[in-house]
């Protein structure tokens, strides 16, 4: 679905929205690797391995594979995730729910682009929300609220797209 709106956008089906595609595709990829390494490691070695995310990630052909695709919404839920753990202290409680409802819709994005990889993600992901406090204390309640959102617009944004393009076709049908 991404790629057929950078098809729409260019005015069709060419090369360039298919080299284009990669190349935005792969930077956000790099950069999404870049920050989640940059939360654990030094400055060099993040950049040297987003580095060579940069160069698995779509670069080396213009052909997109679903399986890079789910794997990059994956990072960009995880990296959402990290930085709310990393940070959590010194956010906001709007800041932390906007990254948890980030996570979510990430997350979705992975489910639409290949399922077997976004419905991992969404299990191995939304439960580590449980480990983000939404608030300045560390009650239990808090803890459930970032879980909730997470699971909530994964769950919803998931409904609407289901929704839209079962009415517009047939998607049960087609999967």
């Amino acid at each position: 679905y991404i790629l057929a709106g950078f098809f729409h956008v260019l005015g069709g089906f060419s090369f360039k929205a298919v080299a284009l595609y990669s190349a935005v595709m792969g930077a956000i990829g790099t950069v999404s690797v870049y920050l989640l390494l940059r939360l654990y490691l030094g400055g060099g070695a993040s950049l040297f391995f987003a580095a060579v995310a940069a160069l698995t990630l779509y670069m080396p052909r213009a052909h997109p594979w679903l399986d890079e695709t789910a794997i990059l919404f994956y990072l960009v839920s995880l990296t959402a995730f990290s930085i709310a753990y990393m940070y959590r202290d010194k956010m906001s409680s709007g800041k932390i729910t906007c990254l948890s409802v980030l996570s979510g819709l990430a997350l979705t994005a992975s489910i639409f682009q290949k399922h077997n990889i976004g419905l991992t993600a969404f299990v191995c992901t939304v439960p580590l929300w449980f480990f983000v406090s939404i608030g300045t204390e560390e009650k239990l309640i808090n803890r459930v609220r970032g879980f909730g959102i997470c699971l909530l617009s994964t769950l919803l944004s998931l409904s609407c797209l289901v929704l839209y393009f079962e009415s517009n076709g047939s998607f049960f049908a087609d999967i």
